[in-house]
């Protein structure tokens, strides 16, 4: 996902459960923690809420980074991951810069 250099993004992990022959089933929420990390805090600014979301604000520089889910089943504490990769690139243009030259000189009134 591209995040402009100005810009933070919510992150929510939806958690998913198999059993052990990957037949979709329910799990207590209660019964999962999320965890977030960032591979690169130079580009990402991440708060992890405590609470399966994250806020993953760019700090300005411009490059790739990966953000890290993982999710914990408590009770038996097995985890699944998953990797949000963000690509910081430019804000929107908001200061304009212009730079005046000169010309040659030039004569207002011919000499005679």
């Amino acid at each position: 996902m591209q995040l402009h250099a100005d810009k933070k993004v919510l992150l929510t992990a939806a958690v998913s459960a198999t059993d052990e022959l990957g037949n979709p089933t329910t799990v207590n929420p209660g019964d999962v923690t999320v965890a977030y990390t960032v591979d690169d805090a130079s580009l990402i600014n991440l708060t992890d809420n405590g609470d399966g979301t994250a806020s993953a604000a760019a700090t300005g520089a411009l490059g790739t980074a990966q953000v890290t889910a993982t999710a914990t089943h408590v009770p038996t504490g097995r985890t699944g991951t998953d990797v949000l990769t963000l690509e910081v690139i430019p804000g929107d243009a908001e200061i304009v810069s212009v730079a005046v030259t000169a010309g040659p000189e030039e004569e207002v009134t011919p000499d005679a």
